[in-house]
């Protein structure tokens, strides 16, 4: 009787791209054997033309040469979304071949297939009344994580300008990576009344500091510990679940597990809550994605307008042809003849006609009609710019968003 004593099978995860991996049977010259590939639908890999068909397919019979070991090849084709493939060997008794004992149960092997994961770069504000005027976003595609393949990195120069109708932005602050955030979803596995301990299906991805809400949930809490498993009040442990692995191969820890949150909070079976991570920190535990950003900054646009009339040297009102993006007690004005010794500041907007606090010309020479003004401090335009470094795209779809509401106030 011929025997394989050994199968080596390819397990690096494939890319979306076109593959060819290769396998070998090791064992007694003359050992026959044939090959299977079947995918996640369930449809076999044609050996002649490199496809995958519904009908049943294998190889040709194959034989170990003389040298003691078989190698062939297998080409995976292009995917546009995760797949998954058993490859098996099977031991042909009509030419008098059979498996070792040691393999005779590990004559299959599981390899996956990942799409490229994308990061969308976009921002948000949540007094958003449709006022808001939004540039495009940005995205940046690689491999996933999971296919363990070096990262691709990408640097994006953003320039995003964004405006507002009606009322004025003044900046509250500068960003920084942690105005960025990005949400995911859980369920609850039970119920809970006025409890700070959420048992979820799943609590993959999430880390402590995340927000959590929903339907029960105390408004502002927050993850403060995570622990794999159910608690067992009689041990006062936390009980992992096993289950079996997707190739059947054996068992693995379930996913699910107890989250404790910083405020009491009622809820039912089942529900879904949402949380939500900031920064590249929470991004990284999340899905293994990482960016960074540097020369992070916001700025307003200057707002301009004109005179409508004359204006003398001493007054202190000055009409103009828009009063848009003008604040009071913010906008300051710059202009040919202002006097820049003073602090120029309107501190009312009457119609189309501007208070000040200071002289309005300087040498007390007075404003012509139709002269070009300029206002800072406050505008209905806001630009962002930054450098991006994604160094790794993470094993799924994410978009993060950066919160404008932390870094421009709307009046």
């Amino acid at each position: 009787m011929n025997i394989i004593k050994q199968i080596e099978f390819p397990n690096q995860p494939l890319g979306p791209s076109i593959e060819s991996r290769s396998y070998k049977v090791i064992g007694d010259p003359g050992a026959a054997f044939t090959v299977t590939v079947t995918n996640a639908a369930g449809q076999y890999y044609d050996f002649e033309d490199d496809s995958f068909t519904a009908t049943p397919k294998t190889s040709n019979i194959q034989t170990i040469s003389t040298s003691g070991f078989f190698i062939g090849a297998i080409n995976f084709p292009a995917v546009t979304e995760n797949d998954q493939y058993v490859i098996t060997i099977y031991s042909q008794g009509y030419y008098e071949t059979e498996f070792s004992p040691a393999i005779a149960l590990k004559n299959f092997s599981v390899l996956k297939q990942f799409i490229n994961s994308t990061l969308t770069f976009s921002l948000v504000s949540a007094d958003d009344n449709s006022t808001y005027t939004y540039p495009s976003n940005y995205t940046s595609t690689g491999f996933s994580s999971l296919s363990l393949k070096k990262p691709t990195t990408e640097k994006i120069s953003i320039d995003w300008t964004v405006s507002i109708d009606a009322t004025d932005f003044i900046i509250a602050k500068q960003p920084d990576i942690s105005d960025f955030y990005f949400t995911t979803t859980k369920t609850t596995k039970t119920a809970g009344s006025s409890s700070k301990i959420l048992e979820l299906n799943d609590v993959t991805g999430l880390s402590v500091g995340m927000v959590v809400s929903g339907t029960g949930i105390a408004s502002g809490s927050t993850i403060q510990e995570i622990n794999q498993g159910f608690l067992n009040v009689e041990t006062g442990d936390y009980v992992v679940v096993k289950v079996i692995n997707d190739d059947q191969s054996g068992l693995k820890n379930d996913i699910g597990g107890t989250v404790l949150i910083s405020a009491n909070s009622t809820f039912v079976e089942d529900r879904t809550l949402t949380f939500t991570g900031f920064g590249s920190g929470g991004l990284q535990t999340f899905n293994n994605a990482e960016f960074s950003i540097s020369n992070f900054a916001v700025a307003l646009s200057d707002v301009t307008t004109t005179t409508t009339a004359a204006v003398a040297a001493a007054a202190t009102v000055i009409p103009v042809a828009s009063t848009s993006g003008i604040k009071d007690d913010v906008s300051t004005i710059t202009g040919v003849g202002i006097n820049s010794d003073s602090a120029m500041t309107v501190t009312n907007i009457a119609s189309l006609n501007l208070t000040v606090r200071a002289l309005v010309a300087a040498n007390n020479e007075a404003l012509e009609s139709g002269q070009t003004l300029t206002f800072k401090g406050a505008s209905r335009e806001a630009k962002i710019t930054g450098d991006l470094l994604v160094k790794n795209h993470g094993n799924s779809n994410t978009t993060i968003t950066l919160d404008l509401d932390n870094i421009l106030t709307v009046s």
